[in-house]
């Protein structure tokens, strides 16, 4: 059986559960035990379930199809981050910002397809939530979400267009590249209603902290860089704001690193979550089957050792009698045999 995961070990191992409490293999009555054991029904781990007010259920009783996609669709959305932290990184330290548009073009679509994944409808047989059953709100993100792709061609081409041009920066490059910074800044906005529902799964999965730490990063990550462009905009057209300026443009661009850094980490607990679900669905499956097949080898088992039951007795057929032969008629009698005996009177 796999391992809790740190998250759920902090804060559920050792509690005792005090209400009642169904295992969600078994069913077994929970109660009075120790979160972070394991059910004595099945062998489950026991996870306390801390629902966040609007949950009746737990991430792990989501169905295992839905929970390898969902843990694709996060890991997905890790690794592309990881890429856009490194590709700037990358431009920062040796100069080279040309490999910033060229990095988009890849990451863009791998980004919007995990936003995609990840908005996902549910399965119909969970409790209904009002943010991630939203049908309104996934639509919005996936959308949107998708506008980064846009915002890649145009910066892509804005390039382009400036690398053809020797001397200067054409006004159609600079048009390009404007409008591709102001959708990248939506997108950067919209980054807020996506921790909404990343921190609706973390509620989900009973981790309020979590949830709380992703809608923070979220919120930091749209204002900071919302402060970042609007400091740029006055240091290119205003002069005597210039030393302000520059200050808070460069903490804003410090603290949106950061928390851009913690978010990739949340997203990275909360993939470990659905990953360590996936496991012991696996494992819980894997389980019922043996269990299954004992069952049935000793079924068999016992019905090898039942007796067979007794053969009857063969009977004897009786004759059939034929109507046409006659009854036969019983044998002279002694009293018949009197009129052989001399001196007797006849009957």
């Amino acid at each position: 059986m796999t391992s809790l995961p740190s998250s759920l070990q902090g804060r559920s191992r050792g509690s005792v559960i005090r209400e009642h409490q169904r295992c969600p293999n078994c069913e077994y009555d929970l109660i009075g035990l120790v979160a972070g054991g394991v059910c004595p029904e099945c062998g489950r781990p026991i996870v306390m379930h801390r629902p966040s007010g609007r949950f009746g259920d737990n991430l792990v009783d989501a169905p295992l199809n839905y929970l390898r996609h969902l843990r694709w669709a996060l890991l997905l959305l890790a690794v592309v981050s990881i890429g856009a932290i490194v590709t700037v990184a990358a431009a920062w330290w040796t100069g080279q910002y040309a490999i910033v548009p060229v990095s988009m073009l890849g990451l863009t679509p791998a980004w919007a397809a995990g936003v995609w994944l990840t908005t996902w409808k549910r399965p119909s047989g969970l409790p209904r939530d009002s943010v991630l059953d939203h049908r309104k709100l996934r639509v919005t993100l996936r959308v949107v979400h998708m506008l980064p792709i846009v915002a890649a061609g145009l910066i892509f081409a804005g390039y382009l267009t400036q690398m053809s041009t020797p001397v200067g920066l054409p006004l159609i490059a600079q048009v390009l590249l404007l409008a591709g910074l102001g959708i990248v800044l939506l997108c950067v906005v919209a980054l807020v209603p996506l921790g909404v529902y990343l921190s609706a799964l973390c509620d989900w999965a009973g981790d309020g902290s979590l949830s709380t730490r992703f809608r923070l990063a979220s919120s930091v990550i749209a204002l900071c860089t919302m402060t970042a462009v609007v400091m740029a905009m006055i240091l290119v057209g205003s002069v005597g704001m210039r030393g302000m300026a520059a200050l808070v443009l460069m903490w804003s661009v410090s603290v949106s690193g950061i928390a851009t850094v913690g978010f990739l980490f949340f997203l990275l607990q909360l993939s470990h979550m659905a990953t360590w679900a996936v496991n012991n669905a696996v494992t819980a499956s894997e389980r019922d089957a043996r269990v299954s097949a004992r069952r049935e080898e000793r079924i068999a088992s016992l019905a090898a050792r039942v007796p067979p039951p007794p053969k009857p007795s063969p009977s004897i057929p009786l004759a059939s009698l034929s109507d046409d032969l006659p009854i036969p008629l019983a044998e002279p009698s002694v009293s018949d045999a009197g009129d052989d005996l001399p001196g007797l009177p006849r009957i």
